[in-house]
């Protein structure tokens, strides 16, 4: 094998390792980005040229996935489930045309499954929770990575996986919600 072979073989083996290289970490960044967090952002309205504070949302992130947000303002707690994709982002800061009540099935994790009213918004795309006890069970379910099993009576079971939150941002979220007695998990 003469050295201009050489160097040819071996320029091509180093450009087939760095495109692979870069294959490889491109995968690794797109896998990254699909798995789900939680991030905290400040809703607000216009009113009257003025932007009017509606507290804070807590939500998981991934527009393409089922999840879970909740939602603080007023001292209040709010639990709101995502059973189709959503980007919580965008959809609660619009009004939801049409809410009304549905019986549902939900169980938290392996528990015993549960039956209670939940509020249907944004087209079945979104449900919020009623009951503060369920509210304040479903928060403290998602400081660990779990599951909330979803079914709507006559419709089909959704499974939604919600990773865990990181012990900052949970701190921070409710914290800086300043919650009543009532709704503090």
């Amino acid at each position: 094998m003469n050295l201009r072979n050489y160097r040819q073989i071996s320029s091509t083996i180093l450009m087939a390792t760095i495109v692979l290289c870069l294959a490889l970490v491109s995968t690794l960044n797109v896998q990254a980005d699909q798995v789900p967090t939680w991030q905290i952002m400040k809703l607000s309205q216009q009113k009257n040229n003025q932007s009017v504070s509606r507290g804070l949302l807590m939500y998981t992130t991934g527009a393409d996935k089922t999840g879970a947000a909740f939602r603080c303002e007023g001292g209040r707690l709010y639990t709101f489930v995502a059973v189709k994709p959503a980007d919580f982002r965008k959809v609660l800061q619009q009004r939801s045309s049409h809410p009304y009540d549905r019986e549902v099935s939900f169980s938290l994790n392996s528990a015993d499954e549960v039956s209670e009213e939940w509020v249907q918004m944004f087209r079945g795309q979104i449900y919020m929770v009623r009951k503060t006890s369920t509210t304040l069970d479903i928060f403290r379910t998602a400081t660990t990575d779990s599951i909330i099993t979803f079914t709507r009576k006559y419709g089909k079971t959704v499974v939604i996986p919600l990773p865990a939150m990181e012990r900052g941002i949970s701190r921070h979220f409710l914290e800086s919600c300043e919650l009543s007695a009532a709704y503090r998990p």
